[in-house]
């Protein structure tokens, strides 16, 4: 026969745990209902489509300028503008907001290119700003997909659940 009072410890410790997963599973839900309508919403936009469009074709014809090369303003906007955008799903991920796994099933492809054809532009601009910050949640990113394209082990995952967000191993 077990003890009263073990039996209600673990009575106690079962609701607590009940109401810690119950809640953390809320959470995984809304994040990733959010992910759902970030990468939703620049599938119906039009801006994203021609900047992706018009990188796309700056890339393949090795035409990526240089920050503040003349008469280039336009195409150094339109690269800013979508490696900004990128950024913010990257902080997302980091912070714990957007859920890295739904992005990286979406947009790991796109992102990877993105990051690998684009990486001398973020150098020479981070160099020229004279800020190592510039876009590093995107390399971080990148990196860390590139370490594992599956996604983490599964200590990792087990930590990086427990704490909501992933584990930045990579520093600068």
């Amino acid at each position: 026969m077990i003890d009263q009072g073990l039996a209600v410890l673990i009575a106690a410790s079962m609701g607590t745990l009940g109401i810690l997963f119950s809640g953390r599973q809320q959470q995984r839900l809304q994040r990733r209902q959010h992910t759902f309508r970030v990468i939703e919403r620049h599938n119906e936009w039009q801006m994203f489509d021609a900047a992706l469009e018009r990188v796309g074709f700056l890339t393949s014809t090795d035409r990526v300028p240089r920050r503040g090369e003349r008469f280039r303003h336009r195409d150094t906007e339109t690269i800013d503008f979508l490696l900004n955008y990128y950024e913010f799903l990257s902080s997302g991920i980091w912070c714990g907001d957007i859920d890295e796994a739904l992005v990286r099933e979406c947009e790991i492809g796109r992102f990877r290119r993105i990051h690998d054809k684009l990486a001398e532009y973020i150098a020479w601009n981070r160099k020229e700003g004279e800020s190592m910050t510039m876009w590093r949640n995107i390399e971080q990113l990148a990196a860390r997909w590139k370490q594992f394209p599956e996604g983490p082990d599964s200590l990792a995952r087990f930590f990086e659940y427990m704490i909501g967000h992933p584990l930045r191993r990579i520093n600068f």
